[in-house]
């Protein structure tokens, strides 16, 4: 459909993907259950939304319920601080375009404490 897929079975984690896209849209999301956005346009609403039905509009639902201040808006995108997610998946449910989407596993419940973090470390 257009869209890089990663085989998981195959990656190494080496970042050389990321690195090598020339529109930057293949970034390193996190292995353990936790939720990613699954989305990297940077455009604003009305524009992501007559290109993509599920795209990051920037509405700020995610930012404004994630109980433990996880999220920003970054260039018109959502970016989640793993450092603080638990993993409830409050922004999961918050996001009306669905852009914010689980990567495996289900939620925490919504007052469990910051886990040791499993995820790729990614260049900002």
């Amino acid at each position: 459909n257009g869209v890089a897929v990663v085989d998981r079975k195959k990656c190494t984690g080496c970042t050389a993907c990321t690195v090598t896209c020339p529109r930057h849209v293949i970034q390193m999301k996190p292995i353990a259950p936790q939720p990613a956005v699954k989305c990297s346009n940077k455009d604003k609403g009305v524009l992501v939304n007559k290109t993509c039905k599920v795209g990051c509009i920037a509405c700020g639902l995610c930012v404004r319920n994630c109980p433990n201040q996880a999220i920003f808006l970054k260039d018109n995108v959502a970016v989640i601080d793993y450092t603080k997610c638990n993993g409830c998946g409050t922004c999961v449910s918050k996001c009306p375009k669905k852009a914010i989407q689980w990567v495996e596993g289900t939620p925490r419940p919504i007052d469990a404490p910051v886990p040791a973090h499993e995820v790729l470390k990614t260049r900002v």
